[in-house]
């Protein structure tokens, strides 16, 4: 695996992981857990 895609699963890991935390902080259900993980990880994060 090249560095630049390992640079890239790691950015949609911790983004995911970002949009995960703002969804348990607002006490999101199961579905918009996962729309908030899945919208910030792949869409960049801020």
């Amino acid at each position: 695996m090249s560095l630049l895609a390992l640079l890239d699963h790691t950015a949609v890991l911790v983004f995911a992981l970002s949009g995960g935390l703002v969804a348990s902080r607002a006490q999101l259900d199961i579905v918009g857990f996962a729309f908030l993980a899945c919208l910030t990880g792949m869409g960049g994060g801020t």
